[in-house]
């Protein structure tokens, strides 16, 4: 299968947040029973009227896609908000659990997870506004306790939650890496005393229960069968067109809240002996990137990274490197990634006026007669586009049949095989077309 090249970017401001990769560290992932969980869900067509479009997005399609074969693999993560209950294997040997809090930063301008959809799906750039209507993640949540003793025979019923955390510019902050690796990510600053992020725009506690609960695993892995499915409507606005930027992205974190007290070394989940206690927790599916380092699908020009608190850093360690707070999953020599899904609404672009427009004049201009002229313009949306050449007569002397063009700046370079004189070059997109001169010397 053919990897994806990204155009590689040069961003500034980023060198003080330089970071170096990690090794990966699989200890508290295990299996997912695919054959009991459920299936993606949540992305029918584009529901498309005259004043919007609703799509769902799904970062994963191109990252499954490019991946190289079989690298791929899918495991179950625990998600606990303490680093102090254990996990016990067949072979008896114990580990406490490694991970705190995650979450995911999301971009819906990456053309790429576009075209590993669907055609109807829509183009979006820094110009458009749009809204999250909605975030869906398929989940585990495990419930060996059903209530507990108060005292005086008083029993209540455990209730567990998430806490949700949607975060905008500027809570999210940017960040590189070291060593010429020009891939970028973004994430949320991280409270070590809450165990939580900072800065959230929207925060919502969404109770668990019994009817919440889903299997107990078996030798054959987890069944990932819970559903969260929460209407957000948090609006991003566009971005002014002069400093034009992408800082219109979002991104969540969830933390599992016990209703129940626990202790150092209460056990979730035992595949040897019984545990004395077992206590509920919570989990969700994750993916690893297992290809070779140079394998791995470099995030080099949107911002759509998985999110994680591993419990060094939930304690307010860091590596001797700098990292701290929450990681972004490709700060891992084999990216981590997390299965979830996000609603976007956003004005009809195929409505939005220009839709193309003429950047500097053509370069150079005059051109000599025989040689190559480029041609610069920007679109607002992905889409064809017809490039024509014409005569001062308006004859159509040269031209580029319609091709899609990334949404932003491009150019093409045309050679100017033709008599000296004045041309006119015109941009075609659907009913709008923008026109320049320029002139062709001896």
């Amino acid at each position: 299968m053919n990897k994806v090249i990204f155009t590689s970017l040069l961003f500034v401001g980023m060198s003080a947040m330089a970071q170096e990769k990690l090794p990966v560290n699989k200890q508290d992932l295990g299996k997912v029973d695919e054959s009991k969980s459920i299936k993606m869900q949540h992305r029918p067509s584009a529901n498309k009227t005259n004043e919007e479009i609703s799509n769902w997005y799904y970062p994963l399609d191109f990252i499954q896609n490019s991946a190289p074969n079989g690298a791929f693999k899918t495991y179950f993560s625990y998600l606990f908000p303490d680093s102090n209950v254990l996990v016990v294997a067949a072979d008896g040997t114990t580990n406490y659990v490694g991970t705190n809090s995650v979450g995911f930063v999301f971009d819906p301008k990456d053309e790429n997870i576009i075209n590993a959809q669907n055609s109807e799906t829509t183009f979006l750039t820094n110009y458009n506004t749009w809204t999250l209507d909605s975030l869906y993640m398929p989940f585990s949540y495990v419930r060996y306790m059903d209530s507990m003793d108060l005292g005086g025979g008083i029993m209540q019923k455990v209730v567990d939650s998430l806490i949700l955390n949607v975060y905008k510019m500027p809570a999210l902050t940017k960040g590189g890496f070291s060593g010429g690796n020009t891939e970028k990510f973004a994430r949320p600053r991280f409270d070590v005393s809450t165990a939580n992020g900072l800065g959230a725009i929207w925060t919502k506690s969404i109770a668990l229960t019994d009817q919440d609960s889903t299997p107990v695993p078996s030798s054959t892995g987890w069944a990932i069968q819970g559903q969260m499915l929460e209407e957000i409507n948090l609006t991003l606005n566009k971005v002014n067109k002069v400093t034009a930027s992408a800082d219109n992205i979002v991104g969540f974190t969830i933390t599992f809240k016990p209703g129940y007290t626990y202790s150092l070394d209460d056990t979730l989940e035992s595949f040897s002996t019984k545990p004395v206690k077992a206590i509920n927790y919570f989990g969700f599916r994750l993916m690893l990137n297992e290809a070779a380092v140079s394998d791995q699908v470099p995030q080099e020009k949107y911002y759509n990274n998985y999110l994680m608190v591993p419990k060094w850093t939930r304690y307010g360690k860091s590596a001797t490197n700098g990292w701290d707070g929450y990681l972004p999953g490709n700060a891992f020599n084999s990216h981590y990634y997390m299965d979830c899904q996000f609603k976007v609404t956003c004005s009809n672009v195929g409505v939005e006026q220009p839709t193309v427009q003429l950047l500097d004049q053509v370069y150079p201009n005059p051109v000599a007669a025989g040689s190559s002229v480029r041609i610069p313009f920007e679109m607002n949306s992905s889409s064809q586009a017809v490039i024509t050449v014409s005569n001062a007569l308006g004859q159509v002397v040269k031209s580029i049949p319609a091709t899609r063009y990334n949404a932003g700046k491009n150019f093409v370079d045309m050679t100017m095989d033709v008599a000296p004189g004045i041309y006119t070059y015109s941009i075609t997109q659907g009913d709008n077309s923008v026109s320049k001169r320029f002139v062709v010397s001896q």
